[in-house]
């Protein structure tokens, strides 16, 4: 369907130049969906292209909101951003709290959000520079939202936050595309719809670029463990709170099966990084299951289908989410 997002955002043209129906946010009807894609991603342009694509295939009119937690771009980490993608985040971006006001607090006024991730994994959770930013837009998502979606590294961050339960760190990063199993008996019903379409597609595997591990046993009780990998951990898993219709969930998707160059870019910087000194740690060789065109074209990825998938599953409870709160309004 069609994807409505501010005209200065990086991936409004490029998904434009692939003949999908990508319009400006001032154009939404009424009645679309309502985002928020909050994206601290070392590759931040590179990210909005990756998720909006996987949007704008959905069936479902969405508009995104572009924000960043309020302590982000005066952290350390912002300041390993290449010069053009911290010029283009401080351009495009809307600061969290700055955003806020603009909300009524009696209603929802967006349906979901998204936490695209980070690159913060050697730095202790408590002691990111944007930590309580990232805490209070947890906490406000989950109250204001019918379904967040957390990714990577703030997969971890927010599973913690919420539940208290901490992943490991592993002595040797997980950088590889690794086979996943299949929740045989989901409970909730966010659940039961991503295994009912996850379990018609093969391969089923996905890449992953992390430290952080968590054993399925180590998760909470209430917690569904949809995919899980016997090298890489649990993968994705649900948490649901209240009835089948009203309940809130929330998602955590530790790897990317939304993107098809992860490996490839996360090498190159850090490649880039070691060549310039920048850090003594050798970047490991790309997985021999990443696949470059000799032409130097998009990698080989067979775990994208997965990716929509799960957007395909979001996108379509927060659009019953917002036919409900409309047909309250009515």
């Amino acid at each position: 369907m069609t994807l409505y997002l501010p005209s200065e955002s990086f991936a409004y043209e490029q998904l434009r130049l692939k003949s999908l129906d990508v319009r400006t946010d001032d154009e939404a009807p009424h009645g679309t969906i309502e985002t928020l894609f909050v994206n601290p991603m070392f590759f931040p342009r590179s990210a909005e292209v990756d998720w909006f694509e996987h949007f704008a295939r959905s069936k479902h009119n969405v508009r995104v909101t572009l924000v960043i937690p309020d302590a982000y771009v005066d952290s350390d980490y912002f300041k390993e951003l290449s010069t053009d993608d911290a010029a283009y985040v401080k351009a495009t971006y809307i600061p969290w709290l700055a955003l806020k006001r603009t909300f009524r607090q009696d209603r929802l006024d967006f349906d979901g959000a998204l936490f695209a991730g980070a690159g913060f994994e050697c730095t202790p959770f408590e002691d990111l520079p944007t930590y309580d930013s990232f805490v209070k837009m947890f906490e406000w998502s989950y109250v204001h939202s019918a379904s967040t979606l957390f990714s990577c590294y703030l997969a971890n961050v927010a599973y913690s936050h919420f539940y208290g339960i901490k992943a490991q760190q592993r002595g040797e990063k997980l950088f590889d595309v690794y086979s996943q199993q299949l929740l045989a008996n989901p409970r909730f019903p966010i659940s039961r719809r991503l295994c009912e379409k996850l379990k018609t597609l093969t391969p089923l595997e996905m890449p992953a670029s992390r430290l952080l591990f968590r054993e399925p046993s180590q998760l909470s009780a209430d917690t569904d463990i949809v995919l899980s990998s016997f090298e890489a951990g649990a993968t994705l898993f649900v948490t649901h709170r209240g009835d089948e219709k009203s309940g809130k969930e929330m998602i955590f998707l530790e790897d990317h099966p939304e993107s098809a160059r992860v490996l490839l870019d996360v090498y190159n910087h850090c490649n880039a990084r070691y060549l310039a000194q920048k850090t003594n740690r050798k970047p490991r060789r790309l997985p021999t299951r990443q696949v470059i065109p000799a032409n130097g074209g998009a990698p080989e990825a067979p775990w994208l289908p997965i990716g929509q998938t799960i957007v395909d599953t979001w996108l379509e409870r927060l659009f019953e989410a917002r036919l409900a709160k409309l047909q309250l309004a009515a």
